[in-house]
């Protein structure tokens, strides 16, 4: 049962995947999807500089342009592959997810 419900999951993600392809946004070329996104984070990362080093909300400003990362496969696959996304390392985040951050970051500088 295990690898009929696996079975089905891929299936099921195969045909959300292929519904989406279909929709405006996904036929947006990647560079600009990255200028977008560009924009989302620099926008979060100002308001995250307002607000005290290892408080909450400062996090949660951090993360609210990483949801983007959240939509589809598409959008997930154009912002990780995007390294100068990924430029950002704050301290708040801890040495797991920073570790994370600077392998994205590939060559851009920190």
């Amino acid at each position: 049962i295990d690898e009929e419900s696996a079975a089905l999951r891929r299936i099921l993600s195969a045909v959300y995947t292929r519904r989406n392809a279909l929709s405006l946004s996904c036929r947006i070329p990647p560079e600009v999807l990255a200028t977008i996104f560009a924009f989302c984070r620099d926008d979060s990362v100002e308001d995250a500089e307002r607000l005290p080093v290892h408080s909450e909300s400062r996090l949660d400003s951090h993360r609210n342009w990483i949801r983007i990362t959240h939509v589809c496969r598409r959008w997930r696959d154009v912002a990780l592959d995007c390294s100068s996304l990924w430029w950002d390392v704050d301290l708040a985040y801890g040495p797991d997810w920073m570790e994370e951050i600077i392998t994205r970051a590939k060559n851009t500088p920190i």
